[in-house]
């Protein structure tokens, strides 16, 4: 029988592939950056093609396109971007949540009596105070610590997101 593909160049075990939060992309062994062409398909065809393991499903994948990538590129696993980010906001969207109907109640105080209470010109009100350091809303807001809303100045869209999240 002619063998069609050449001996395997390294050997990885498939089932230790990490599961959640990673993935496989195709990495230039020159510059250490993404290459263009990485797709999660040829990933998983590139460490097929490295592991030797192309009989079966694996077969289906496109070898030789993985295996002619492999010649200038490797294959590694990179952690999904934003995964360590992701709890400050959390905790921000929680924050807000917990100060926006204080800073209603202060905003309703200042408003003079013949305007209305329109959201956009509340959260703008909200962006202007917060990054205003000698603003008493934002001393007691930095005093009940409300940290992460006071040191990320967020936009006027942001805050008008968490207060239509408040009335749902």
């Amino acid at each position: 029988m002619k063998k069609l593909l050449p001996e395997p160049i390294c050997s990885y075990n498939i089932e230790e592939l990490p599961s959640k939060g990673s993935h496989l992309v195709l990495v230039n062994r020159k510059t250490g950056k993404t290459a263009s062409s990485s797709t999660w398909v040829l990933g998983l065809a590139a460490l097929a093609y490295q592991s030797g393991d192309w009989l079966g499903i694996m077969s289906l994948l496109s070898l030789a396109k993985a295996r002619r990538l492999l010649k200038s590129n490797e294959v590694q696993v990179k952690h999904k971007r934003g995964q360590n980010s992701q709890p400050i906001r959390m905790i921000a969207r929680r924050q807000a949540g917990f100060l926006l109907p204080k800073l209603v109640d202060v905003y309703l105080d200042a408003l003079p009596s013949h305007k209305t209470f329109r959201k956009g010109e509340f959260c703008r009100w909200i962006v202007q105070t917060l990054d205003t350091p000698n603003a008493n809303v934002s001393l007691s807001a930095a005093q009940q610590g409300y940290d992460e809303l006071i040191d990320t100045s967020y936009s006027v869209r942001w805050w008008q997101e968490q207060v239509n999240k408040l009335q749902s």
